[in-house]
C-alpha cells in the first residue's frame, strides 16, 4: 500500500475531505487531489500532508518493533 492510500485512510478516519485538507496546507484543492492520487508523492510531501492531518510517518523495525 503507497503512501497516497495511508493518507486517504487517515482522512477518511478523522472525517476530513481532501478540501479540508487542501485549506490546512495552503494550497489549491486540484494541487492535493492531483498529488495525492498519483501515488508518486515525495518523503517531504507525505510528511506534511500527514501533519496536516494530525498524524506522523514513522520507521519501525518490523522485527523489534523499534522506531527510529
Amino acid at each position: 500500500m503507497g503512501a497516497s492510500e495511508h493518507i486517504k485512510m487517515a482522512l477518511k478516519a478523522k472525517g476530513l475531505t481532501q478540501k479540508i485538507l487542501a485549506e490546512k496546507l495552503g494550497k489549491p484543492v486540484q494541487t492535493v487531489y492531483n498529488t495525492i492520487n498519483r501515488d508518486g508523492m515525495t518523503y517531504t510531501q507525505v510528511e506534511r500532508y500527514a501533519e496536516a492531518i494530525g498524524c506522523e510517518v514513522v520507521f519501525r523495525d518490523k522485527e523489534t518493533g523499534e522506531i527510529y
